[in-house]
C-alpha cells in the first residue's frame, strides 16, 4: 500500500511539473484612456479698481498683472482661460499675457493656451487694459473680470 501511495505522489508530482513545465506566449494588447484634467491656484487676483479723472480723459485704464494663475493640466489639447465682464463700466477689455493680446469685446471671451510638459505648472501673468464706458465716474470699483479655467 505505502508503494501504491509513494506511486500516486510521484505521479502526481509528474503531471504538475510537466503542466508547468510546458512554454506557452500568449498575445495580450492592453490600452488606457487618460482622463484630461486641470487644475488652477492663483497667486494673485485683483479685487478692486480705482478710477481717476486722468483714467477717464485717456478713456482707459491699464492693470498689469492684475491676475496671476498657476494651471496645471495634462491634456495635450492645452486649455482654456475663460474670461466674462462684470457690470456695464466698461467696453472692450484688452487682456494680454507674455505671448499674446486678446480683446473682449462682447462680454465674454477665451485664450487658448497649448499644452506644456505636464510635469511643469504653467504661470499665467495677465495684464489688463479697460476701456472705459462714458457714464463712468471717478472712484473704486469691484473688479470686472471673472476668469475660469478649463479644457
Amino acid at each position: 500500500m505505502k508503494c501504491f501511495i509513494l506511486t500516486l505522489i510521484l505521479t502526481i508530482l509528474l503531471a504538475i511539473n510537466d503542466c508547468y513545465s510546458q512554454e506557452r506566449s500568449i498575445n495580450l494588447h492592453v490600452s488606457a484612456y487618460v482622463k484630461p484634467v486641470v487644475t488652477a491656484s492663483y497667486e494673485y487676483r485683483e479685487q478692486v479698481i480705482y478710477i481717476n479723472t486722468e483714467d477717464i480723459e485717456r478713456g482707459y485704464i491699464d492693470i498689469p498683472n492684475a491676475v496671476v494663475v498657476h494651471v496645471r493640466t495634462n491634456s495635450r489639447k492645452g486649455y482654456l482661460l475663460s474670461l466674462n465682464i462684470r457690470g456695464n463700466h466698461f467696453n472692450d477689455v484688452w487682456v494680454s499675457d507674455n505671448a499674446s493680446r486678446t480683446v473682449i469685446s462682447s462680454g465674454k471671451g477665451l485664450i487658448k493656451i497649448p499644452y506644456a510638459d505636464s510635469s511643469t505648472e504653467n504661470i499665467n501673468e495677465l495684464s489688463f487694459r479697460l476701456y472705459l464706458s462714458e457714464n463712468i465716474q471717478p472712484g473704486q470699483y469691484a473688479w470686472p473680470v471673472a476668469l475660469d479655467v478649463s479644457i
